[in-house]
């Protein structure tokens, strides 16, 4: 499927109420949004990536130079779409992750963060995700993570972005929160670059998710990690809501 055909089976799918809806959730700083819902958008973006996803990125300047420039002009949907293909694609791990550091700059907004994280199965997990070949194993992704959170100058990356915090978050909470990693996932989150706001939810959600897996040591983190208290006020409120924290 190419972008041309791609917009036009978009703009099919589009629902005007829908995007009134949703846009009072979603802010974009970049790609006006048509309307179309989640699941239409998996369904084809599963399409695209059992055919020749690659040509797909193509078009959109990835593999390449240009593509902040070609994205630019794309609607929410079809950066949705792009992120949903690199992940269903079947691809070895290297691959994976380039195409990963590519698309990552491209974020402007939770919806987009969160739905890609939510989507990348092809982080090595006990019991889930592609065949054993196509998975990134954990510790790989691990290491690929800690520059968008923490910086990393080998890589170029400052660790400042907003959303490139928030990937980096949301990422460790879906994949890394777990005995092995527990630790580890805390003591990233105590040096996170605070003060921006989809940064602090992100951080007040891994520790709400967190806290419903393990209560002990995530309430002694809490206490005695010297969070800003923005944060620790926001990671309350989600525990407050949580149904799956006991009260």
């Amino acid at each position: 499927m190419g972008r041309d055909n791609l917009v036009e089976r978009l703009a099919v799918e589009a629902q005007e109420q829908y995007r009134i809806f949703n846009q009072k959730f979603v802010v974009t700083n970049r790609n006006p949004m048509l309307g179309v819902k989640v699941p239409n958008m998996r369904a084809i973006a599963r399409e695209i990536s059992s055919g020749d996803w690659r040509a797909f990125l193509q078009e959109y300047g990835f593999y390449g130079e240009d593509r902040e420039q070609l994205c630019s002009k794309a609607w929410f949907e079809e950066i949705m779409i792009i992120g949903m293909v690199i992940n269903l694609a079947n691809m070895l791990p290297d691959e994976r992750l380039h195409l990963v550091s590519q698309f990552v700059p491209l974020i402007d907004n939770w919806a987009v963060c969160d739905v890609f994280c939510g989507g990348a199965k092809w982080v090595e997990e006990p019991g889930r995700g592609p065949k054993a070949s196509l998975r990134v194993p954990r510790e790989v992704v691990w290491n690929f993570l800690q520059g968008y959170m923490l910086g990393d100058e080998e890589r170029g990356l400052s660790g400042r972005k907003e959303f490139e915090i928030r990937f980096g978050v949301v990422m460790m909470m879906s994949y890394f929160l777990c005995e092995e990693y527990l630790e580890r996932v805390f003591d990233v989150l105590a040096k996170v670059h605070f003060g921006d706001y989809y940064v602090d939810m992100g951080v007040a959600w891994c520790l709400a998710t967190a806290r419903a897996k393990f209560d002990a040591q995530t309430q002694a983190f809490v206490a005695g990690a010297g969070l800003p208290a923005g944060v620790v006020k926001k990671y309350e409120q989600k525990v407050r809501d949580s149904l799956r924290i006991r009260k």
